[in-house]
């Protein structure tokens, strides 16, 4: 049996061609054609919001943060299941995280836990769209933070961008940021994206971008020299990233249809034992869903889960789990401990187990994946073919 990879990275054909041009060109590599390219497409996708191309989805975070102003004890509220570099992004700006649980057996951080969190300082919540899905959880805490006057930023990182999620994505955050790193569907190796949602901080984010300068009004009025006007740093994404972004973006809708179709698989195939509860929770699909970037399957027991992926292993069949819950790591237990209640995401992390999931994935492997767990679990479907 061939050995089946947890990811295998996806490039168009067409990436390395534009990478060529941008390197013959003997134009700018910084801000190029394809920087422009890719900042007009998505533009016109968030329009009116304004989208900023950055060199990383932290870079993003550490964006937005300045963007909003975040001064030393400002307090953030962000998932303790999440990817650990935003709450560096955090850390790094001087203010306070604060860590919420997730619900119950899912990874989407918990409405109930972000309230118990709230103080007078409280300014924003960074709440994650895991596995490129938009849960209820997610919408619910939007609207606390709208009701409550609280910054929402949208870690989309998992999400893939398209005409469809964009309609949505904009009605949603205050700022939302993407990742377009290799392990993404659509990726550059590495790279992404901060889109701005509100009135009035525009012209802030345009001179953080700017390197804390006003060097964009060089194009549009009569100044002759640009200054330092505000807080920035080099956030911008290169040009040769962007001329391998620009390959993914032509072929974004046929990914995003036939991950749909292995997701839809994997669900069908292994719908026995979500009817017996032995998987507990696992990736939706439902009218936010959008087109799920991880597949992931939260099982009955910390034992089982291990023991399943170990077999796994044995048949050749790469497995993951995910985040280690910040409440737990020892940065955070040593430097920055609070005391916070986050035993979901501690129980979750020894239970959830990530399934290969990428766009040259075929339905057979995924067939001989779900056999390999049904045979774990002496179980059989006759959906299998």
């Amino acid at each position: 049996m061939n050995k089946i990879s947890f990811y295998i990275p996806d490039l168009n054909t067409n990436s390395g061609k534009y990478v060529n041009e941008a390197l013959n060109s003997r134009k700018s590599l910084f801000r190029g054609e394809f920087h422009e390219k890719c900042t007009k497409y998505f533009d016109r996708l968030f329009f009116p919001s304004k989208s900023y191309l950055v060199s990383s989805c932290t870079d993003a975070v550490c964006m937005a943060l300045i963007v909003l102003g975040l001064k030393q004890q400002d307090e953030v509220i962000v998932s303790s299941y999440t990817f650990v570099t935003v709450a560096n992004a955090v850390k790094n700006r001087g203010c306070h995280i604060k860590l919420a649980d997730t619900t119950a057996d899912s990874p989407h951080m918990d409405l109930q836990s972000v309230k118990k969190l709230i103080t007078p300082r409280t300014k924003v919540v960074i709440d994650m769209y895991y596995g490129g899905i938009v849960s209820e959880e997610n919408l619910k805490i939007r609207k606390f933070c709208k009701e409550n006057n609280l910054f929402y930023i949208a870690d989309a990182a998992h999400l893939i961008i398209s005409e469809e999620t964009a309609k949505t994505l904009i009605e949603i955050a205050d700022i939302t940021v993407f990742s377009f790193h290799e392990t993404k569907v659509l990726n550059c190796g590495q790279g992404g994206l901060m889109v701005l949602n509100m009135n009035g901080k525009t012209d802030t984010a345009n001179e953080v971008y700017h390197h804390g300068t006003d060097k964009i009004l060089l194009n549009v009025s009569d100044k002759k020299f640009y200054e330092w006007t505000n807080e920035g740093l080099e956030f911008n994404l290169n040009e040769i990233s962007c001329a391998l972004l620009w390959g993914q973006i032509e072929r974004s809708k046929k990914i995003t249809d036939n991950l749909r179709k292995i997701v839809s698989k994997y669900k069908e195939c292994l719908k026995v034992l979500k009817e017996k509860g032995t998987i507990q929770n696992w990736t939706e699909l439902n009218e936010t869903s959008f087109c799920p970037t991880i597949m992931y399957l939260v099982l009955d027991s910390d034992e089982n889960c291990a023991n399943l992926k170990e077999y796994l292993s044995h048949k050749k069949i790469d497995t993951r789990q995910h985040y280690y819950p910040l409440h737990l790591s020892r940065f955070y237990r040593n430097k920055l401990r609070n005391d916070d209640n986050c035993n979901n995401a501690g129980n979750l992390y020894n239970r959830l187990l990530r399934l290969p999931l990428f766009n040259s994935l075929s339905e057979q492997d995924v067939v001989t994946i779900c056999n390999s767990i049904l045979t774990f679990y002496g179980t059989k479907n006759s959906a299998l073919v």
